[in-house]
C-alpha cells in the first residue's frame, strides 16, 4: 500500500486472472464517490515501460476526470 499511495496508481500483475495485467487509479473527489480508473490487458502486451505509459496516461485522465465531477474546469481542454 505504501507504493500504491506513493505513485498514485496501483498494478495487478497477474494476481487476480492468470495472463491479464491492470492499472488502477483512484479518483478521490469531493463528493466521495467511491471511483477507479482501470486500465486492463493482456500480460504478453504490456510490459514495465508500457504499464509506466499506462499509470501516467491514467493519473492524467483521472485527474481531468476528477474536475469534471467536482465542478472545475478541465484546463487540458
Amino acid at each position: 500500500m505504501k507504493q500504491v499511495r506513493e505513485n498514485g496508481y496501483a498494478v495487478d500483475i497477474e494476481e487476480y486472472l492468470p495472463g491479464i495485467k491492470a492499472v488502477a487509479v483512484a479518483l478521490h473527489n469531493m463528493r466521495g464517490l467511491p471511483i477507479a480508473l482501470w486500465v486492463v490487458g493482456m500480460s504478453a502486451g504490456m510490459d514495465a515501460a508500457r504499464i509506466e505509459r499506462i499509470a501516467a496516461l491514467a493519473l492524467d485522465r483521472a485527474g481531468r476526470l476528477r474536475n469534471l465531477l467536482d465542478g472545475r474546469p478541465d484546463k487540458k481542454g
